[in-house]
Formats: C-alpha cells, sequence, structure tokens
C-alpha cells in the first residue's frame, strides 16, 4: 500500500481542511504508513498497514472538506504520482462529518474515478460507483486489470449522503495488486 505524492482538490474549505490530508496519514493511528514496524513492544508482533484500521473523526487537519459557497456535486480531487506506479486498487476512507460538522452528511455516495498515465492519457474510468457512509474503516476498490505508468488519479462525486453545501473525503492509499474481496470496478 502506499500514498500519492501530491493531492489538488477543486477547492477547499481553509487551511484546516485541504486535499493533502487525503494523503498524510493524519487521522490514522501513529506509524500507519511504515510498513513493517520494528515489532510491537508488548506483543512482540509486527505492525503493518490495516486498512480495517478506522480514521479519526472529523477534525482540523485530518479531512478534505470543499469550500463554502460551492456544490458538492462539483467536487473533485486528483492524486498525483512523482514517478509513474502500477496500480492495482484504491483504497478510500470516506469523511467522517459523523454529526460533528455543523451539517453533516458530507460523505460521498457515489463517485466516478478516471486513471491517468503520461501525457494526461486516460488509462481507465469508472462511473457512477458506490461508496458507503459513515465508514469509519477503508473501502477498498479492485482495478479489473493491474495498470501500469499512472501517473494520477481523479476522483469526482457524483453524489453525497444529505449536504447541500459540502463534501470531501478523509484519506486514500493505492495498490499495486488486486484484492480479492474488494469492490470490483467495472470500466466504462
Amino acid at each position: 500500500m502506499f500514498s500519492a505524492d501530491t493531492a489538488q482538490a477543486s477547492s477547499e474549505y481553509s487551511s484546516d481542511f485541504k486535499a493533502i490530508f487525503t494523503i498524510d496519514g493524519s487521522g490514522l493511528r501513529d506509524g500507519f504508513d511504515q510498513v513493517v514496524k520494528d515489532s510491537d513492544s508488548i506483543t512482540g508482533a509486527a505492525q503493518t498497514q490495516d486498512i480495517t484500521d478506522a480514521h479519526d473523526t472529523y477534525l482540523r487537519g485530518n479531512h478534505w472538506t470543499t469550500a463554502a459557497g460551492t456544490t458538492p456535486l462539483d467536487a473533485a480531487i486528483t492524486w498525483g504520482f512523482d514517478l509513474p506506479v502500477t496500480l492495482g486498487g484504491i483504497h478510500i476512507w470516506n469523511h467522517r462529518s459523523d454529526n460533528i460538522a455543523n451539517n453533516s452528511g458530507y460523505e460521498p455516495t457515489r463517485f466516478d474515478l478516471t486513471i491517468f498515465g503520461s501525457q494526461n492519457a486516460v488509462l481507465a474510468r469508472f462511473l457512477d460507483v458506490a461508496l458507503l457512509p459513515n465508514t469509519p474503516t477503508a473501502q477498498t476498490f479492485s482495478l479489473p486489470a493491474i495498470l501500469s505508468d499512472v501517473v494520477a488519479v481523479q476522483f469526482k462525486v457524483r453524489a453525497v449522503e444529505a449536504s447541500p453545501d459540502y463534501t470531501g473525503l478523509a484519506e486514500v492509499r493505492f495498490d499495486t495488486t488486486r484484492t480479492a474481496d474488494a469492490v470490483p470496478l467495472v470500466a466504462q
């Protein structure tokens, strides 16, 4: 599992809710992005990345949220890679507005995913994909085939749970392999 190098969004609520927070591990347990830590001092077990790790609830500095005055259905975020990567799957931790925000229901419930190669060539497009709201753990999606030379992935919001004003995401990670029990993405 790995993270993107850049994150650019159509808008950001403020510096407390930036797109970069979807790739920096904020909101995940300490050490999440270390593939294997030395070992747990109590159990002696190695700790690894785990998509069943819950993301923290909605706080400043750990979520991307769109700007006021924008429409959630116009929102998009693009993750970029400094060097081309091989991509087989994506893990998405949905927004956790869970009654903490003034108007909750920010979570995207449907999205389009576009995967780009060099010179902005579209390698694959997945339309109207379902995403569950109110889930603290990652939702995993597998590509129909492993793609190489990926330079960017764009997530475009198509529907949200309830908010007419805001949307966003908590975290995202990528995988070089496909996961058998993941939601299969169907190319359009």
